[in-house]
């Protein structure tokens, strides 16, 4: 399964969120129902700045949980 049109604060490219806990969701390719989720951000260099872990859910949202997020990052 593939997670498609990604959003955050239900906007696609966001600028300017001002939220420390933004809510991030996407849709299923294919409408394909889910069952669980694991959402992993990254930075530039590749180190992770959030793991919700294994989250059994059909829901598509998640609430950020991870490191301080940064201006322009």
């Amino acid at each position: 399964m593939k997670a498609i049109h990604l959003q955050t604060n239900y906007r696609m490219n966001p600028l300017g969120i001002d939220d420390p806990a933004p809510r991030l969701s996407w849709k299923c390719e294919g409408g394909i129902r889910q069952e669980a989720f694991r959402v992993i951000a990254r930075d530039e260099a590749g180190n992770i700045l959030f793991d919700s872990g294994k989250v059994e859910s059909s829901s598509m949202h998640c609430r950020w949980a991870g490191k301080k997020l940064v201006s322009f990052r």
